[in-house]
């Protein structure tokens, strides 16, 4: 990965369950309103920095996802197993390419776009082929961190 790869970002996709919200979120309703503001806040930052913002998951339609679609400009999308196509699909629409795509997965179903991403990572809790494709394997106990180290981490790199 270099600097020029993250200048070319234009695209910040996140897988959800693992990565933005615990696999069990649905047992908690508290903590599905506390993940959608927070998911809310930081993709808002990340819009008002020019950058496209969505979420890559096979989780079905729920109230969660329901939510998270009412995020202005926040791009939902569900599949199952395949979640190459669709975020061609996204990318071409946006006249990009996956060379302006950051992708943060967690199993295996997110290898392969770990593996076509510009920018990868995976937090270090991840499925080990996930952490192998990824560019930067990354720890953090609440999502707050994790927005933190891409803004400052990540992105602050494409000022070099």
């Amino acid at each position: 990965m270099t600097s020029d790869a993250v200048r070319n970002i234009k695209v910040l996709l996140f897988d959800l369950e693992g990565v933005l919200v615990p696999k069990n979120i649905e047992e908690d309703s508290h903590l599905v309103d506390k993940s959608i503001q927070i998911i809310k806040k930081y993709f808002g930052m990340l819009n008002s920095k020019g950058y496209i913002c969505g979420i890559v998951t096979l989780r079905n339609e729920d109230r969660l996802i329901d939510e998270l679609k009412r995020i202005p400009d926040c791009h939902i999308i569900t599949s199952m197993f395949d979640k190459v196509a669709p975020v061609q699909k996204l990318l071409a629409e946006k006249g990009l390419d996956f060379g302006n795509l950051f992708y943060i997965g967690d199993d295996m179903f997110d290898v392969q776009l770990l593996n076509r991403a510009a920018v990868s990572a995976a937090p270090s809790n991840a499925h080990k082929e996930a952490k192998r494709a990824a560019d930067f394997v990354i720890t953090y106990a609440i999502v707050e961190n994790l927005f933190n180290f891409i803004l400052n981490e990540i992105l602050a790199q494409e000022k070099v």
